[in-house]
């Protein structure tokens, strides 16, 4: 009853977050690229941090603040179109990671 419908271990990520260095591990492809610019490594941070503290991330919300903060237009100002796919491939696959644990 406490934690409704939604799978048992996203209830729990969203309780602990996710570990920090899973998220890095996630998101290695962009932090490791040195061409990023400021905005962008600010970006996926923020995700990394939201990450962290709410254990999943629903793609809708890289269009909200505090993405919006970094770029009015959130993911698609700051990302080509092939990275933003990309990063919402990843959000979705760390959401059904979340969703699979029982």
């Amino acid at each position: 009853k406490v934690y409704g419908k939604q799978p048992l271990g996203k209830f729990i990520r969203s309780i602990v977050g996710l570990d920090v260095e899973a998220a890095k591990t996630a998101f290695a492809k962009f932090i490791n690229t040195p061409a990023l610019n400021p905005q962008q490594i600010r970006f996926v941070d923020t995700i990394i941090s939201y990450l962290t503290v709410n254990g999943t991330i629903e793609p809708a919300t890289l269009f909200e603040p505090p993405f919006t903060d970094i770029s009015s237009n959130g993911l698609i100002d700051v990302f080509n179109p092939d990275d933003s796919a990309e990063i919402v491939n990843l959000v979705e696959r760390i959401n059904r990671n979340a969703a699979a644990v029982s």
